[in-house]
């Protein structure tokens, strides 16, 4: 394998990309707070895509601060791998996307009308899930936790059984969730690191299991650390997007914090390790360039890792409207769009849009009152007889979804 020490920064260069570091800092917190103002006057595109200026500004903001801290960043440092990243963080995401058309574990609701809009936002709201574990593991790292924290190597030795056990667990963590969806869908967090950490020891890479068996585990804590802090920036802008995906856990569609049941934020740190895990298995290939600034470059063809970032793109459409055609249950609802004032009132329980409307329409629920008195399994049945409507029909889990919204509109309008 080639490697390359990459050049020292010439001293001009170095003050040109600290103006611009702190341009990054500067012109990210300002967007953010427009797109947070924007949120809350309902002005768009801020409106339907928070979650998506929230994000980028997130990115920018700690590559920015990175860099004056520590004198290099992903983006600043390394452009073309940050920027090749993207479309294969959309590509992974994706993955999990349409796992969950088995697993039906979340929706969306309240996106852009336009088809065009929706596939563009989606592709880079995707994009920002590589970028934005790293770039936090990254700003942890300047504080210099990593150099002092040591395990014992012995405990975490790569061996050629344990290897094979892995790759076991990892098949058992990919198949059981799509055979038994309702009791273990949490294994599906665990399966590309289960199945590609021991591809990585065996061939020698970078990994999680690399750095545990060195006795380093900064790396492998500060993303963890990282999946944590990003969970709980996914579900706090979430929470309040106008655009947003809704929950629909089995067992655990009630205890919430914003939308996402309490345990679930468990499962963020251990899908950052995967997001590793997976980038490190691309660079591997030499599909993507070495993002890390602490490690030696690959030299490979830029010709290549552009070719497969196409691949990426291209294998994304056809996810991406899957995803639209599946998992959107609504657009966003527009008082121009309905005749009665009480079928617009009704859209906005639960985001349903006009689609829950029509399906409701069908089977003569067609007020927010109505809705709230009725139980699930009679709204259920009714609409599994003689409902119609467009788009997919309500899963029982979206149906009950809405019957809790309809019932504390109603409560808040009585008090």
């Amino acid at each position: 394998m080639e490697l390359s020490v990459q050049a020292p920064t010439p001293p001009g260069a170095e003050a040109t990309r600290r103006s611009v570091a702190k341009g990054l800092v500067l012109g990210a917190l300002g967007v953010f707070s427009v797109a947070l103002a924007g949120l809350g006057g309902g002005v768009e595109p801020f409106s339907s895509w928070f979650f998506v200026f929230a994000w980028w500004s997130y990115i920018f903001a700690l590559d920015g601060l990175t860099y004056l801290r520590r004198g290099s960043s992903i983006l600043l440092t390394r452009p073309r791998a940050f920027f090749l990243l993207l479309p294969w963080s959309t590509a992974f995401w994706l993955f999990f996307e349409l796992i969950n058309l088995r697993l039906e574990n979340w929706y969306y609701v309240g996106l852009p009308e336009a088809p065009l809009s929706r596939y563009l936002g989606i592709f880079v709201s995707f994009a920002t899930v590589l970028p934005g574990i790293f770039e936090t593991a990254d700003f942890i790292g300047t504080f210099g936790t990593k150099d002092r924290l040591r395990c014992k190597p012995e405990i975490w030795r790569v061996t050629a059984r344990r290897r094979q056990v892995m790759t076991g667990i990892g098949v058992l963590f990919l198949v059981l969730p799509l055979v038994f969806p309702r009791y273990c869908y949490p294994l599906i967090w665990g399966a590309t690191f289960f199945l590609l950490e021991p591809w990585l020891a065996q061939r020698n890479q970078t990994s999680i299991w690399s750095h545990l068996a060195e006795g380093r585990p900064g790396l492998p804590l500060r993303i963890f650390l990282a999946g944590a802090i990003c969970g709980l920036c996914w579900e706090t802008w979430n929470f309040w997007a106008s655009a947003k995906w809704i929950y629909t856990v089995p067992f655990f569609e009630e205890l919430k914090l914003f939308e996402m049941p309490v345990l679930g934020f468990l499962g963020f740190p251990p899908f950052a390790l995967e997001c590793y895990t997976f980038s490190r298995f691309l660079v591997a290939l030499g599909w993507i360039p070495e993002w890390e600034p602490e490690m030696a470059r690959r030299c490979v063809s830029r010709r290549r890792q552009h070719s497969w970032a196409i691949m990426a793109v291209l294998v994304s459409l056809p996810a991406i409207l899957a995803v639209d055609q599946l998992l959107v249950r609504s657009t966003k609802a527009n008082r121009e769009d309905f005749s009665e004032v009480e079928s617009f009132q009704l859209a906005r329980v639960a985001l349903m849009g006009e689609r829950g409307v029509a399906w409701l329409s069908s089977i003569h629920v067609n007020t927010i009152a109505q809705l709230a008195a009725m139980d699930s399994n009679t709204v259920e049945n009714e609409l599994s007889r003689s409902g119609r409507g467009p788009g997919v029909a309500p899963r029982p889990a979206e149906i009950r979804y809405w019957l809790r919204s309809a019932r504390q509109t109603q409560a808040s309008l009585s008090n």
